[in-house]
């Protein structure tokens, strides 16, 4: 994305059913999972934020590296939520080869069995085309539902087929020093699965995105 794009017209969700604005990214990368302990959660790491915020330590710790059994479980993890997990391209479907050199890429994960599903506001801003690549390389058309740019949040509709994998939102918060999978498309990987632990929380969004403590992936 650059700045010189065009921005989305603004269609706010905050108000609405859904609620994404209270619906946290909380310091991993959109797609990940927290597994506190060794125990599998099939759920997003979005939680719900506080009505008053604490002030948030800046204070950093070497994390504990991963234990042989979390690394297992989520390895295992992996393969059960990749499916739901997108790769989400700026091109335009209907333009044969367009996407094979899309302009932006993104990752995004399917929240719901109707195709909604959550991105970064970075990911689409500004796009004219966006189309959403699953695991199996298929591609749907995307529909921007709304987005707080506050947040760096966006949510989608993907025209995928009745039956596609999600994963539903968390019903509990996570935890610093959880143990996390991520799964997405940087350094040139498609869907592939990072790991390692949750290091912070409330991180601020500001002008060009999110902005997180330093990753420390397995």
């Amino acid at each position: 994305m650059t700045a010189e794009t065009d921005r989305l017209p603004r269609r706010d969700v905050r108000g609405r059913d859904l609620n994404p604005r209270s619906l946290l990214l909380s310091g991993v990368l959109l797609g990940g999972l927290a597994l506190p302990g060794v125990q599998a959660q099939a759920v997003t790491p979005l939680a719900q934020k506080p009505a008053q915020s604490a002030p948030v330590s800046t204070a950093r710790t070497t994390p504990k590296p991963l234990s042989d059994a979390e690394k297992q479980t989520l390895k295992t993890l992996f393969s059960k939520v990749r499916p739901a997990t997108l790769r989400i391209e700026q091109c335009d479907l209907n333009q044969p080869g367009a996407c094979d050199d899309p302009d932006g890429i993104g990752s995004g994960v399917l929240i719901s069995a109707d195709g909604l599903a959550l991105t970064a506001y970075h990911v689409v801003e500004g796009a004219r085309f966006l189309s959403a690549q699953t695991a199996d390389k298929k591609r749907y058309a995307v529909e921007v539902v709304g987005y707080d740019d506050q947040d760096d949040l966006a949510l989608l509709r993907v025209s995928v087929p009745r039956g596609t994998p999600f994963v539903p939102l968390a019903s509990a918060r996570p935890g610093v020093g959880d143990a996390v999978l991520a799964v997405g498309n940087g350094g040139g990987g498609f869907l592939q699965p990072k790991s390692g632990r949750l290091t912070g929380l409330e991180a601020s969004a500001g002008p060009g995105g999110a902005t997180f403590p330093p990753a420390r992936c397995r």
